[in-house]
C-alpha cells in the first residue's frame, strides 16, 4: 500500500506543480491516505523503539571489545519484540522488515 500512496501522492503532485486541475477533494482525500500511514509508521517505531531498549543496554563496546550482558533482559522483553515483529509484518501497508536469512 505503501508504495502506491508514494506514487499516487507524487502523481498528483506533478499535476499540481505543472498547473494542472485535479478533481476535487483528491489531493485531500491522499493526504488523509499519507496522515494514517504516517501515524502507524511512527507508532510502530515508538514500539519497536521500546522493545529494542533492554537489547542496545546489554551491549558494552569498549574501543572495539564488545561485551552482551544477558541477564538484563527477560522473557518479557523477547516476547515484546517477536510481538512488535509480528505487527509489523501484518500490516501492508508499512515497509517490510526482511525475512530471517535475507
Amino acid at each position: 500500500m505503501s508504495k502506491e500512496l508514494v506514487q499516487r501522492l507524487r502523481h498528483v503532485s506533478n499535476m499540481i506543480n505543472m498547473g494542472e486541475k485535479i478533481r476535487w477533494g483528491e489531493d485531500t482525500a491522499l493526504m488523509d491516505q499519507a496522515a494514517d500511514l504516517i501515524e502507524r509508521m511512527n507508532k510502530t517505531i515508538d514500539d519497536m523503539e521500546r522493545a529494542l531498549q533492554p537489547f542496545s543496554s546489554a551491549v558494552f563496546n569498549d574501543n572495539g571489545d564488545v561485551t552482551i550482558n544477558y541477564s538484563v533482559f527477560d522473557d518479557d522483553d523477547l516476547f515484546r519484540a517477536y510481538s512488535v515483529l509480528r505487527k509489523l509484518r501484518a500490516d501492508p501497508g508499512l515497509p517490510q522488515p526482511p525475512n530471517k536469512g535475507e
